[in-house]
């Protein structure tokens, strides 16, 4: 392969998400929203980037995701959720912030670095989105800082169905709404910047109320990046951990290699 069969994409940039558009193969989504024609090679103009009353929180990969019940449902996110049905041209604010107003300070922290603050302060930001594939008005987003939010009314009222178990600094890395059973959704998590590197994944069945712990089968002390369904069969899950690649066919309850 010469570097002649290579060429340069822009969506997405250094370590943002990409969506492709499915009403227009070949079109795909980058960064917060902007939009880039694969077979010319070239941004698409005339895109906006979502923008709130208050400056902008944002993580080193902001989450944009586009629905599968609606596929001209755009989602982006900062401290707040937008959305997009106009193919990124203009952006509405769906949420307050949904992250926690003061997460404190690890215990496990000396005292120069719970003194540090980055960009954002000491403030997090919602680091994971999931549009049901079932319920267009239905959508679950986590944070970096350990709350799970989801909303049945497109935005308009929020509940906050966070896990007991997910304490402050706890890291929500991928939420995944079921594609079979409305009121099901699972969670990862990552604690590893609490010297905590256990694995955790999380599965409700009655839309938030509760939550189960499905971690058997996963390696102790390796942490967990996402968790995924697979859309065609019901039950059949994948996780990927900070080592290796996990499937289950018993909706959670048994992992193995």
């Amino acid at each position: 392969i010469s570097l002649r069969d290579w060429e340069p994409i822009g969506a997405g940039g250094e370590s943002g998400y990409t969506a492709g558009d499915p009403l227009h193969p070949g079109i795909i989504y980058g960064g917060t929203g902007s939009r880039y024609d694969l077979e010319q090679n070239r941004m698409v103009p005339g895109t906006t980037a979502p923008e709130a009353r208050e400056p902008a929180r944002a993580d080193w990969t902001q989450p944009l995701v586009l629905s599968r019940a609606d596929p001209r449902a755009l989602y982006y996110a900062n401290q707040f959720l937008f959305k997009s049905s106009d193919g990124a041209r203009s952006w509405k604010q769906i949420s307050p912030d949904l992250t926690r107003p003061d997460p404190g300070v690890p215990s496990n922290l000396d005292a120069a670095a719970a003194a540090q603050t980055d960009r954002n302060g000491k403030r997090g930001v919602i680091y994971t989105i999931a549009p049901s594939p079932l319920l267009v008005p239905m959508v679950w987003v986590g944070t970096d800082d350990g709350l799970i939010h989801v909303t049945v009314n497109d935005g308009k009222a929020w509940q906050n169905v966070t896990p007991p178990a997910l304490t402050a600094w706890s890291r929500v890395t991928m939420m995944e709404a079921s594609h079979f059973d409305v009121d099901a959704a699972y969670a990862s998590v990552d604690r590893h910047q609490l010297q905590d590197f256990e694995p955790y994944v999380y599965r409700t069945r009655d839309r938030g109320r509760t939550w189960q712990k499905i971690t058997a089968g996963l390696p102790a002390g390796v942490y967990v990046h996402t968790v995924k369904e697979d859309p065609a069969r019901q039950g059949l899950l994948f996780a990927g951990t900070e080592r290796g690649v996990f499937v289950s066919f018993d909706d959670g309850d048994h992992w193995q290699s």
